[in-house]
């Protein structure tokens, strides 16, 4: 397969905590990759690092083939790479549609293909008949997938997905996965996710890379990562703060 992702030699530290130690891995253009690893493990800096919002101390990210490293969030936005947020950054007191409409408007200048653009998404994450409500009104599921509209309306080639299923119940983590993998398949958006929900991982990736300690400990299929002995070591020895 095609990469579409690459990351070399990684490495972030905040004072005298090393949050990633030379991380390298790539992600194949079309797949769903997953990331995993307990609390702190340094799945959000890595994010935060592929999409801008960090520099790295040490490595590059390649994205199609180009060197993204550092360059600023809207500028890789631009390239393609769309995000979630672990902590839902949406704009409570506006509709559903402006919300998704900002994305939008990365793309275009013009308001009226912007706004079908914002529709055409809101289609996809099930809120049309939501789309005039005002964000705050609305439950967890719909808050995040109005994050997820507004993330598919930059029209991302990658869709970095943070922690997309914390805070669903069983039920909606089943709806929610049948979504990805229908953005997936029907609209080619290659999917990185980080996920605390193993169930919805497990079941979703076709490649799952395990971090501890900012440290890559293992990556292969879902069946070869958890039977993987370090893997096993890094979640019974427990979660360890964000």
């Amino acid at each position: 397969m095609v990469e579409i992702l690459r990351v070399k030699g990684i490495s972030k530290r905040f004072g005298g905590i090393v949050a990633l130690k030379q991380v390298s891995f790539t992600v194949e253009q079309g797949s769903i990759t997953g990331l995993i690893g307990p609390n702190g493990a340094g799945k959000t800096t890595l994010f935060n690092i592929i999409n801008g919002y960090l520099k790295p101390d040490e490595g590059k990210v390649f994205f199609e083939n180009e060197d993204i490293t550092g360059l600023p969030p809207h500028t890789i936005c631009r390239r393609g790479i769309g995000r979630t947020f672990q902590k839902n950054r949406v704009f409570n007191n506006l509709t559903v549609l402006d919300n998704v409409l900002i994305g939008a408007l990365l793309r275009t200048s013009n308001v009226n293909e912007a706004k079908l653009r914002a529709l055409e998404c809101l289609k996809i994450v099930g809120l049309y008949n939501k789309r005039n409500e005002v964000v705050k009104t609305l439950s967890i599921l719909d808050r995040k997938m109005v994050e997820l509209a507004r993330a598919l309306s930059t029209k991302p080639k990658l869709l970095l997905l943070d922690e997309i299923a914390a805070g669903l119940t069983e039920a909606e983590v089943a709806w929610l996965l049948k979504l990805l993998k229908k953005i997936n398949s029907e609209l080619g958006i290659t999917l990185f996710i980080v996920e605390h929900v193993l169930k919805l991982v497990m079941n979703i990736s076709d490649k799952v890379i395990v971090l501890d300690h900012g440290e890559k400990i293992a990556e292969g299929t879902p069946e070869e990562v958890a039977s993987n002995k370090r893997v096993i070591e890094a979640y019974i020895g427990g979660e360890r703060g964000a």
